[in-house]
């Protein structure tokens, strides 16, 4: 018994491509060398971009408030040093700290240097107010350094600003300009920093900086272990779960030869469109190690298999095996793990649409490498034997035992079991989802062990948080801030901010003056607030230094700032705050001044909300193509609905596990679902094709099901070790969202391998498929179309259907198609040969018809049970004939209601003349008995009725 779909067209165009001829070989080498010259050609313009803004969607409405405050109040960016030790006001350490500030301020690119010295110190001394530098000399005089550290911690300007509450550690200010043209002028300037620290060192306790130069600095550090110890761990894995699953060495080339001729062309694509090297896109080479060689797997699988029990084995016929059994499911599996990296382009994040689009384009190229290398080394340096298959079929080694397993678990009351299990514990990850977060903290990218992320917690104890925005209150009124009412409105703004109590700091103009107030009236707590009267306030702005006014109010008194220090890492707490307030400043401020709340810190947390939507969008577009692949790909939409089912489970676990383990959605998680699922999918293709194509040549589903799941047992499970550990690599990155990706994609990955071996087998058994290639591609006997009743009112793409549907059954020459006398269970329709109809009469085998393609036979079988055969049929030469009873028929047919109703009619039809038919010959039968016998006639053979049908 074989099937009759396994078409010629089909197999020939497959083999064109990945069985080629001495001619496609050589334009193969000649496309992988072309292309790779010229992604080399192009690499030495591949840039690196450590920088925050692509953190910031270009539209963020943020942006021009952001530029209008840095040409107000100054755009220079600054790096916080942290000095400390025990005690720290003595002579000698303050002279070293004044020696440092003054040689920092002396290098190139440095704008200003601000240190607790030369911080203004606002004090009543009894006979005047000191309003200036803290210190000018140094002094050695104990009394003198004593009044230095009470004044330093006197002072709200001072305290908790340059120095921590216990008075032993202090910071300083460095500020410089970036240059916007030189991209390793930070990393530069990170190493001159380092270079001065060290000689601070032998006299104080911790010494460090912190700022987007140490910061770049860290990403550098990272990205290039990244580049070069996670893809190299990732290779290894590779390798070891490759030879460990398939069983041969020779094998082992085809994945590192088709990985790096991908991530040659994936860097040479993203130095020519301008896509630099980010923390995620440096993930790319780890992440083409493990995702590139899953269809090298299944490819080498099927090759491996085609070898199995052929004598002698032969390579090319190996090679057309792996092309028929596996090539359409490889441009369908690319296409699905495609559209997963390229769904997550929809996100406002640069950082993540450009990963999105380098990794997609690495997955079209690994694909039209591996279609071209797999090929290319199999027919060339293949394996001549197979160790994959015990003689029973079962898988050898550790596979062949969870296969076991799975075929026990499968049937009966245990796949019951599975079921409720698997929808139980989805139910209630499904109901954690409401927990899950969001995190958009640069800050947070690095692991809470990451030195530097322990010395910024140490800035946040000690001093204030490193994350720090303005608001910005620009008045109606000209010169308002210069008013006694502007400046209480400003203060009643800061009261507002300080009131969320979620920030460590705030200062404003209104601080200044309220500062000068007290000062004024000997330092008493209860004038600590800004002046009543424009004489004082007129009075205290005339004495204020003007290089504290320029950071908080512009030149005109127009436009004011509210600069607010913290250290919260949780976007959406943040963004929350940051609405609210948007909300009751412009009701403090009675609308006499525009309130913009400014920062790239804000603008980076905003661009969290849009993780959620987008990644909502990305799972939609991904379970979207999935559905209407599959419906379309097995021409229902049934089909397309249980292929989502293994799929789902596996995103709502991981987004459980998620809210469950308290891991936010960051640039790097947001993009688990997607990628994970775009890959997790493949093997739920190559399970529904294999069942398709097993389905056809075996009668019984349960059987069909068992082969499938034998056959690709070896690949589903070492493509999901190999991407399961290849993942897991990732988590070793220095970056923790790399490594919570790697992690949760890891997982993901073993749920969806779950969710396909215990799932897919219970769903297939009521399932029966016909792929649109196969319809496609199936020849039939125009004649059959014309002559046969079932298909009367079908067009040729429906018959199609049915026939990859129902059983297709193979008879030799004079093998028995039906038996008289047998209990019928089906009937039989003739594809191609002719069968002998033949009766049996006391013994005597009586030929009394011929059928022919397109013919029926044995429809007495489709009456009912209990009903025996009333003759033989018997194939004269091979037949090939679909078998249809109504067990079978519903159970193939329940997907396709349209296809259904019309074969019932057919049938009903069919029935209900074959009945009228006997009426007729039994009627003429009594007449002839009742007739003299000189006027009997010969008998005739039996005329065979035909309905007419119209050719389509």
């Amino acid at each position: 018994m074989a099937s009759s779909v396994e078409s010629h067209q089909q197999e020939s165009l497959i083999a064109r491509v990945l069985a080629p001829g001495p001619r496609g070989r050589l334009l193969s080498l000649t496309i992988l060398g072309v292309v790779s010259v010229l992604a080399a050609s192009r690499l030495p313009e591949l840039r690196v971009d450590r920088g925050d803004e692509r953190l910031i969607a270009a539209d963020d409405p943020g942006w021009p408030a952001l530029r209008r405050m840095q040409q107000t109040f100054g755009d220079e960016s600054s790096v916080l040093i942290y000095l400390r030790a025990d005690p720290l006001w003595t002579a000698e350490r303050l002279r070293t700290l004044q020696a440092f500030t003054s040689a920092l301020a002396d290098m190139p690119g440095i704008t200003r240097v601000r240190s607790v010295l030369d911080a203004t110190n606002i004090r009543d001394k009894g006979r005047y107010v000191d309003a200036g530098p803290l210190v000018d000399v140094v002094s050695d005089d104990p009394a003198r350094l004593a009044s230095l550290r009470d004044d330093a911690l006197y002072g709200p300007l001072i305290r908790g600003h340059f120095v921590s509450a216990d008075g032993n550690a202090t910071a300083v200010f460095v500020s410089y300009r970036a240059d916007p043209a030189d991209p390793d002028y930070e990393l530069r300037l990170n190493a001159l920093l380092d270079a001065r620290l060290a000689s601070l060192r032998p006299s104080f306790e911790q010494v460090f900086h912190v700022g987007w130069p140490r910061l770049n600095a860290e990403i550098d550090r990272g990205l290039k272990r990244d580049l070069g110890v996670v893809a190299t761990l990732a290779v290894a894995v590779l390798l070891v779960t490759v030879m460990l699953g398939l069983r041969t060495v020779r094998a082992l080339p085809v994945p590192l030869v088709s990985t790096g001729l991908t991530i040659l062309w994936t860097f040479g694509f993203m130095a020519a469109v301008g896509i630099p090297v980010t923390l995620l896109t440096a993930m790319l080479p780890a992440l083409i190690v493990v995702v590139g060689a899953v269809e090298d797997v299944h490819l080498m699988a099927n090759y491996l298999d085609g070898l199995h029990g052929a004598a002698p084995p032969v390579r090319s016929s190996a090679v057309r095996y792996m092309a028929r059994h596996v090539g359409s499911a490889i441009v369908v599996t690319s296409f699905t793990t495609l559209i997963g990296f390229l769904s997550n382009g929809m996100a406002e994040i640069p950082l993540i649409r450009e990963f999105s689009l380098a990794a997609a384009f690495a997955m079209f190229a690994n694909f039209v490498v591996t279609i071209t290398v797999v090929p290319l080394w199999l027919q060339w340096a293949g394996p001549t034997r197979s160790a994959l298959r015990r003689p029973d079929t079962l898988p050898r080694g550790p596979v062949g035992g969870v296969v076991e397993l799975v075929e026990r678990l499968s049937t009966g009351r245990s796949a019951v079991v599975v079921v409720l299990v698997v929808f139980t514990i989805v139910a209630v990850l499904l109901s954690r989802l409401p927990g899950l977060t969001v995190n958009n903290d640069p800050l947070a990218y690095f692991a809470d062990a990451h030195p530097f992320v322990g010395d910024a917690r140490c800035v946040q104890r000690d001093l204030a948080g490193l994350q720090h925005f303005g608001v910005m209150l620009t008045a109606t009124q000209p010169g308002w801030f210069k008013t006694v009412d502007g400046v209480a409105a400003l203060a009643a703004a800061q009261a507002e901010i300080e009131a969320q109590r979620v920030f460590d700091s705030t200062r404003s103009l209104a601080d200044l003056m309220a500062l000068m107030q007290r000062e004024m009236h000997a330092g008493d707590p209860a004038w600590y607030r800004v002046p009543s009267t424009q004489a004082d306030l007129d009075l205290y702005l005339g004495d204020m230094p003007r290089r504290e006014l320029d950071a908080l109010v512009d030149t005109t008194f127009t436009t004011a700032l509210i600069s607010v220090r913290h250290g919260l890492a949780d976007s959406m707490r943040l963004n929350a705050v940051v609405d609210m307030l948007e909300n009751s400043l412009p009701r403090v401020l009675e609308g006499r001044a525009r309130v913009d709340l400014v920062g790239s810190n804000l603008m980076i947390n905003r661009a969290a909300e849009s993780l959620i939507k987008s990644e909502l969008w990305s799972l939609a577009v991904v379970l979207g193509v999935i559905f209407g692949l599959f419906s379309v790909l097995y021409t229902s939409w049934h089909a397309g609905l249980l292929a989502l089912i293994p799929n789902v489970i596996p995103i709502i676990v991981n987004f459980g596990i998620m809210s469950v383990l308290r891991i936010p959605l960051n640039p790097g998680t947001a993009m688990v679902a997607a990628i994970a699922i775009g890959l997790a999918v493949d093997d739920t293709i190559h399970l529904m094709t294999r069942y398709g194509a097993e389905s056809r040549i075996r009668v019984d589903e349960r059987a069909a099901v068992r082969a499938t799941v034998r056959a690709e047992a070896v690949p589903v499970l070492t493509s999901a070790c190999a991407l399961g550990l290849g993942f897991t690599v990732f988590g070793l990155s220095d970056f923790r969202i790399v490594a919570e990706f790697g992690l949760l994609a890891a997982a993901t990955m073993a749920y969806a391998a779950l969710s396909d071996l215990l799932l897919m087998p219970i769903l297939l058994r009521h399932l029966r498929l016909a792929t649109v290639w196969d319809i496609v591609t199936l020849d039939l006997d125009p004649m059959v179309l014309a002559r046969c009743p079932l298909f009367d009112g079908m067009t040729s793409y429906q018959v199609k259907k049915l026939v990859l549907l129902s059983d297709v059954v193979r008879f030799g020459g004079g093998e028995s198609l039906i038996r008289q006398g047998d209990e019928a269970d089906g009937m039989f329709v003739l594809l191609n040969g002719t069968a002998s109809i033949v009766l049996d009469r006391d013994g005597a085998a009586v030929v009394i018809d011929r059928a022919r393609p397109g013919d029926i036979v044995g429809e007495i079988g489709f009456a009912g049970s209990g009903v025996r055969r009333t003759a033989s049929v018997v194939a004269d030469v091979p037949v090939t004939a679909v078998v249809l009873d109504a067990r079978r028929m519903h159970r193939g047919l329940r997907f396709y209601p349209a296809l259904a109703r019309q074969v019932y009619r057919n049938i009903t039809t069919l029935l209900g003349q074959r009945l009228q038919q006997s009426h007729q010959r039994l009627l003429a039968s009594t007449r002839s008995r009742a007739q003299p016998a000189s006027r009997l006639r010969p008998a005739r053979p039996p005329r065979r009725y035909t309905r007419p049908t119209r050719r389509r």
